[in-house]
């Protein structure tokens, strides 16, 4: 399937066409986000970043076709770690972008060799993020063979490398996100974030951390005696929201355990497509923290939505 479709944090929906690497935004009232100022071109391009060396270390789910990744003020982060340091890293790239997070491409390249073939085969890189201290033979190769390239050097021993501890005043918008990028104590910060019936923080928080099922329970019973309790504001009126949040921490649940049983009564009490869509963007977050690629059960899971989805479309 070449079109995907992805809700962000903040509602906006992205239509993902992967074989063309580009995209269409909508926001929350289903209007069209146009890629630029003047407001004439519909159709955004997928950036493509090649991280080039071995001091770099990506996690599996950055790299591929594409990622969703956050947008702060104006500025793509660009997720990775480097050798021998435990903490993560960001790149920052300008970007027009209006949405809060839009689908990146990165790749990871080591080899001149291989950044030869890659560029050969007709990839064209936004960027390239090469390390300072690479071989200066290595440097001029990969400048001959991409002479248009815009390339990056970073110093990746540096001491101000842009990382979660330096990163917390970038956007006062983007307050709880930051907060979960600064404490690795995801029970916690859902505590914290149900105190203070900030739920979108809580849905940051699945997307934000590989959560285990251990950590995942302990969120679903805190969130469970908070509504039994209606420990939250106007409980007649947020009910049905702290509701729906648990539900889409008990889908997170059962996918984590493969459950398909369970997963498949959650998918049959759909009835929106917000609902649908926060379940697609679940489902590809636990997929992305295994190397397992020929998962059974998330493929069977992913079928039953899409069944779901062309069941809601043709109400």
């Amino acid at each position: 399937m070449n079109i995907m479709e992805e809700k962000t944090p903040k509602g906006y929906i992205l239509k993902i066409n992967k074989l063309k690497m580009n995209f269409l935004v909508f926001d929350r009232l289903g209007s069209t986000v146009y890629a630029d100022s003047e407001q004439i071109e519909s159709i955004h391009k997928i950036p493509h970043i090649v991280f080039y060396g071995s001091g770099f270390i990506l996690k599996r789910r950055i790299v591929g076709e594409y990622n969703l990744l956050k947008v702060s003020r104006g500025k793509i982060l660009i997720p990775y770690y480097v050798k021998n340091n435990k903490d993560l890293h960001y790149h920052l790239l300008p970007t027009n972008e209006q949405s809060d997070m839009i689908p990146v491409k990165v790749i990871k390249i080591e080899k001149p060799l291989e950044f030869i073939r890659y560029i050969e085969s007709g990839n064209k890189p936004d960027y390239v993020i090469i390390e300072e201290n690479i071989d200066e033979t290595d440097q001029a190769v990969l400048y001959d063979r991409y002479a248009q390239g815009n390339f990056i050097r970073i110093d990746i021993e540096r001491a101000d490398l842009v990382s979660r501890e330096n990163y917390e005043n970038v956007d006062e918008d983007y307050h709880s996100v930051n907060l979960n990028m600064m404490s690795g104590n995801p029970v916690f910060l859902s505590i914290i974030h149900i105190q203070n019936f900030n739920l979108s923080g809580v849905r940051q928080l699945l997307l934000d951390f590989d959560l285990d099922e251990e950590q995942i329970s302990y969120m679903i019973a805190y969130m469970t005696i908070q509504i039994n309790n209606s420990s939250f504001p106007s409980p007649e009126k947020n009910m049905e929201k702290m509701l729906q949040l648990r539900k889409e921490m008990n889908f997170y649940q059962f996918l984590l355990i493969h459950d398909k049983e369970n997963c498949s009564e959650l998918i049959d009490e759909i009835t929106d497509s917000t609902t649908l869509n926060s379940f697609l963007t679940l489902l590809a977050k636990v997929s992305s923290m295994t190397d397992d690629e020929s998962n059974l059960d998330m493929v069977d899971i992913q079928n039953m939505l899409y069944e779901k989805k062309e069941a809601l479309a043709g109400v």
